[in-house]
């Protein structure tokens, strides 16, 4: 697979802009046909780990991958970062441990912290681990 560009970009004023994320296509409507086959084409960590099983795109690997780009505005940090722990190197799979264990909070972007509501930001947490889980 060859390197992408990041899914994520911000600008001077560090507002976030989301490329394209999408990995499933639509196709066929006929109920005679239940799936297209295609290379998907996407960065490690953004592909839904049911993709890697299945070998099968859909709706909810693009879910998935939305969850992680939310994850990484969260937390603002690359999706991967190699040569941390396990449990760190993958941002969604730590967010969504840190999620569970009621530990996000150590691990959102200090630049948040009393800029956004704590409401909005629980808001943002849950749709995000929701995407990923």
């Amino acid at each position: 697979m060859m390197p992408r560009k990041p899914l994520t970009l911000a600008n001077s004023l560090r507002l976030a802009k989301v490329l394209d994320i999408g990995l499933s296509k639509l196709g066929p409507t006929s109920p005679l046909w239940t799936h297209v086959s295609t290379v998907v084409q996407g960065s490690i960590g953004y592909l839904d780990p049911e993709y890697y099983r299945r070998q099968h795109s859909s709706e909810k690997s693009d879910v998935y991958s939305f969850g992680v780009v939310m994850f990484e505005v969260l937390c603002a940090r690359p999706l991967i970062i190699q040569g941390l722990s396990k449990e760190k190197v993958n941002l969604a799979h730590w967010a969504h441990l840190c999620y569970l264990k009621g530990t996000l909070d150590e691990i959102i972007d200090l630049h948040l912290t009393g800029q956004v509501a704590l409401m909005a930001l629980q808001k943002f947490s849950e749709v995000a681990e929701k995407c990923v889980r």
